[in-house]
């Protein structure tokens, strides 16, 4: 009897302990499936963080080679289609007349790079070999005077070669708005200049001869086609700038933002409707005065002149006459001639008195020729004539011209008594008498903070 109850509790007690067992299995298992997920997910969620480390790292590098060697491409609209694509911009540059593509912007010696340089910096890998990272796109809102915002998107990725066969791990794309600020050269933003950038001579060719540009702040010369990554010493001689000759200021290569030529106001009266007539000979222009039919004066008492050309000689004078807040502004069609000994005499601001002349043409010649001789007055002066060869003959070094000129050839002359004269403030009354666009001065950008930042993760 006692053996036959051993045996039938034997009999219960293996199959409760394979019931056991095949419990602690599935638990096993499934716990070992669950560590296996975790572990799986663990991995993806190291790789997707990887990745937007990668895009960060990568945007870093990006914007700081746009900061350091490129930042003129700032105020650029520029998209990169593939990894090894080129930039393609949105227009906001334009073509010059030999088809070559010219940044408007102010730019610092040393800072204009050519654009396909910086290709190598839009797509790469990250320090180590981490992961790739490339541009999407960069789009700038702003102006080249003011600056804006602009917003970067670059993609990171994880890159895995197991086997020697690449694989894609996890992608993050991350989007950053950034202020796009002006600043001066080789100082951080919203500090002074050691020197103004302000150009009182500027010119697409330059032939300063023994020709003197004097002004210790804005007596600065900018050849708008003279490679700006050189020296002094080949500046100087890119501008043709002889022994006897004398810059106070800085000689500057390289584009810059211009404003278009002032026209004739639109809003002239019609009726007299100012007449296109030449000044040849003695004659006087009085601010506020209709001068003959040639002028009217707008409600900001500036008298607005059209001449067709300008020409003295032998002993001939033109005078005129600016007081108070007044100016006068000339709009020359053809060309200005002011011989030896002869005067264009204008004794208020140089801002007083600007003479405009046509915008720049196509053509492979100047339109307009401007030829000052020696022996006269000084003439308090704003030239802007983009298309005109303007040259000072002989010279009477008193100065021959005070205030600033912007011309599309200088041609200077042998005689070391040509001169011209920056006042200290022609930056600043260039700027409150025409507007913000002409406030020209040897500029770069900054891209600096950010403010808004929006991550958009991929894993695979």
């Amino acid at each position: 009897m006692k053996n036959h109850k051993e045996h039938s509790e034997s009999g219960f007690i293996l199959p409760l302990i394979i019931i056991v067992g095949l419990i602690i299995g599935a638990g096993l298992m499934a716990l070992s499936a669950r560590t296996f997920t975790s572990l799986i997910g663990s991995i993806r969620q190291g790789q997707s963080r990887e990745a937007r480390e990668i895009a960060e790292s990568g945007a870093a590098i990006i914007l700081k080679e746009l900061n350091r060697n490129y930042p003129y491409l700032l105020i650029e609209d520029c998209e990169v289609t593939s990894r090894i694509g080129t930039p393609t911009c949105d227009g906001r540059k334009e073509k010059s007349a030999g088809g070559s593509f010219i940044y408007r912007t102010s730019i610092c010696p040393k800072s204009d790079a050519p654009p396909q340089n910086i290709l190598s910096k839009l797509a790469g890998f990250t320090p180590g070999n981490k992961g790739r990272y490339r541009l999407i796109s960069y789009q700038f809102t702003g102006d080249q005077h003011q600056g804006g915002t602009a917003r970067i998107r670059v993609q990171g990725e994880k890159i895995l070669t197991p086997n020697g066969n690449e694989a894609i791990r996890a992608s993050a794309y991350i989007d950053q708005e950034l202020s796009v600020l002006p600043k001066n050269c080789n100082v951080p933003v919203n500090t002074p200049s050691e020197q103004s950038g302000f150009p009182g001579l500027l010119a697409e060719k330059i032939s300063l001869g023994n020709n003197d540009i004097f002004g210790d702040v804005n007596g600065n010369v900018l050849c708008t086609t003279c490679d700006p990554n050189q020296s002094r010493a080949q500046l100087a001689a890119a501008m043709g700038l002889q022994n006897n000759g004398n810059v106070d200021g800085n000689l500057f290569g390289g584009q810059i933002a211009m404003p278009p030529v002032a026209p004739f106001p639109s809003n002239a009266p019609i009726n007299p409707q100012p007449a296109l007539s030449a000044i040849d000979g003695t004659f006087t222009l009085d601010a506020g005065s209709s001068n003959g039919g040639r002028c009217f004066t707008d409600a900001q008492s500036i008298t607005h002149c059209k001449i067709s050309s300008i020409t003295l000689k032998g002993s001939e004078t033109l005078t005129v006459n600016t007081s108070g807040n007044s100016r006068i502004q000339l709009y020359v069609d053809e060309d200005i001639t002011i011989g030896g000994n002869t005067s264009l005499i204008h004794s208020g601001s140089p801002s007083a008195l600007a003479i405009f002349g046509k915008p720049r043409s196509t053509s492979s010649t100047c339109s307009q020729n401007v030829t000052i001789g020696g022996g006269g007055s000084t003439i308090n002066v704003f030239f802007f004539m983009p298309d005109a060869c303007l040259g000072i003959n002989g010279g009477s070094g008193t100065p021959d011209i005070q205030g600033a000129v912007w011309t599309r050839e200088y041609k200077g002359s042998n005689s070391n008594n040509a001169d011209i004269r920056v006042p200290d403030n022609m930056g600043s009354i260039i700027f409150t008498s025409f507007g913000s666009g002409y406030a020209l001065g040897i500029r770069e950008f900054a891209a600096l903070g950010t403010n808004r930042w929006t991550l958009i993760q991929l894993p695979q």
